[in-house]
């Protein structure tokens, strides 16, 4: 099995500062679709055959999936299936929220366990941690892979952390 991860293109939430795991915010930007429709004519100009589409149900992440659905004859043929489990990390507190110099601390410390892949149950307040992303996202995967053709290619549009 062939995996190819995509995260979604700009979003508003993005330009603005503003943290979020909201479901139904946060739509891309015109920088974003394009930066979408770049990589589905890149993919569409390839050999590869996409078997099965997993995306979050966030709205960046369904937008993205839209775009490339409109223009990669590879994702247009794929059954999709939207996943909880690929969903951004849950935010806690600092859910749609700006940006400000407490939240800045917090994600350095989360941005430093991501680069060393030591991921401590840190977590912002009330939200999820690395190592609970973590979990949830190689538990789904390693049933899913188990469970799926080998053969098969895999499209998964979700977030930056999740990915």
């Amino acid at each position: 099995m062939k995996l190819f991860l995509m995260r979604h293109g700009q979003a508003e939430n993005n330009v603005r500062n503003i943290i979020s795991h909201s479901p139904g915010c946060w739509s891309l930007t015109a920088r974003g679709r394009k930066q979408v429709a770049a990589a589905a004519n890149e993919l569409n100009e390839s050999t590869c055959q996409i078997d099965n589409v997993l995306i979050s149900p966030l709205l960046r992440a369904q937008e993205t999936y839209e775009i490339m659905k409109n223009r990669c004859e590879q994702v247009q043929a794929a059954p999709v299936n939207t996943l909880e489990s690929f969903t951004e990390i849950h935010m806690g507190d600092w859910n749609n929220r700006q940006r400000c110099a407490e939240s800045n601390t917090l994600f350095a410390q989360r941005s430093r366990e991501r680069r060393s892949h030591n991921f401590s149950p840190f977590r912002l307040p009330y939200g999820e941690s690395f190592r609970e992303l973590a979990l949830r996202m190689t538990g789904f995967l390693s049933d899913y892979i188990v469970n799926s053709d080998t053969d098969s290619n895999l499209l998964i549009i979700s977030h930056a952390d999740p990915l």
